[in-house]
């Protein structure tokens, strides 16, 4: 498990800064091969060979229930949001189904004003949350994880910070859903994401706001990441479309040397390893400077993504 984490950071290799306004984002390639077969959640809901249900009639807040009836494995990315059933919920943590299984998987809810059915089953949301958001719930989550063995949030501090969130997007939702800020703010976030381009063979990005580090995504299969690109890239636009800077932010103060050095302090971070939801095993790691988490199934990385720990945008 560690020579595959290591091998991961060893092959991560950085493609040309891209700048605007106050966000930097670094595309990621790696010369590593990944011979695990998988595809998006999005496109197994589009394609209706997966079903996302409450986990009974009377639904529980912080489960829900994948049938993958499909021969493939279906990879749900933590953040992603899933609209519909009795309210809405992120995933909190990331986990490979194997194909023709079933699983009970941990959300936290983005909606906190409602509990009553709107569809039966759930639906890709075209949202990831936001990576202000991501990196408080992954700290969460580690807690609960390294406490009590369970994939738990804190769910307070989430409904706290989609309503701050709310307050500064100047969104009105009836039901206190995460989406409502986003499609709120639709038009600024098209404009960063028109800004940062999507690469041949990609696997993921480095991104930096007003001038620091805010983190780092990567997908092991760059078909895979090519179908994620946007939504990952809106979730650390919202927080800088949110948070502006105080001062006038150059491209001087986007750091290339910055990018690699929060990648080679996050493969030192301190790292614990649990039975993940799905195949594979989920790694946890904390650091003086990140926290983060990968998905490992056979010996490779399926998903990583490091947060900076030490800046509150």
């Amino acid at each position: 498990m560690k020579t595959a984490v290591k091998t991961f950071f060893s092959s991560l290799v950085t493609g040309k800064m891209t700048i605007f306004n106050n966000m930097a984002v670094i595309p990621i390639f790696a010369c590593i091969d990944d011979c695990i077969s998988y595809i998006t959640l999005k496109q197994a809901l589009e394609h209706e060979a997966v079903k996302i249900s409450e986990v009974s009639e009377g639904g529980s807040v912080p489960e829900l229930k994948v049938i993958n009836t499909s021969g493939e494995c279906v990879l749900l990315v933590d953040g992603e949001e899933l609209v519909g059933a009795k309210q809405n919920r992120v995933l909190n943590t990331t986990i490979l189904v194997g194909g023709k299984s079933e699983a009970v998987i941990p959300v936290s809810c983005t909606e906190q004003g409602r509990w009553n059915y709107r569809t039966k089953h759930f639906h890709h949301s075209d949202i990831i949350m936001s990576s202000g958001l991501r990196a408080k719930k992954s700290r969460s989550v580690s807690d609960s994880l390294r406490n009590c063995k369970e994939y738990r949030s804190d769910q307070h501090e989430i409904w706290d910070e989609i309503k701050d969130l709310e307050n500064k997007a100047g969104a009105e939702s009836e039901t206190g859903a995460m989406k409502d800020s986003y499609l709120h703010k639709e038009n600024d976030l098209e404009a960063y994401l028109g800004h940062f381009k999507h690469y041949p063979g990609q696997r993921g990005i480095v991104v930096m706001i007003n001038g620091k580090i805010a983190g780092l995504d990567y997908i092991s299969h760059a078909k895979a990441f090519s179908e994620l690109h946007d939504i990952l890239v809106r979730s650390y636009a919202m927080n800088a479309v949110l948070n502006p800077p105080n001062s006038l932010i150059k491209p001087g103060h986007f750091k290339k040397s910055a990018i690699k050095g929060f990648i080679k302090m996050a493969g030192q971070c301190a790292s614990r390893r649990y039975e993940s939801v799905g195949k594979g095993h989920d790694i946890r790691f904390t650091g003086e400077t990140c926290t983060g988490s990968a998905l490992v199934v056979d010996d490779h990385v399926i998903h990583a993504s490091f947060f900076n720990g030490c800046n509150e945008l």
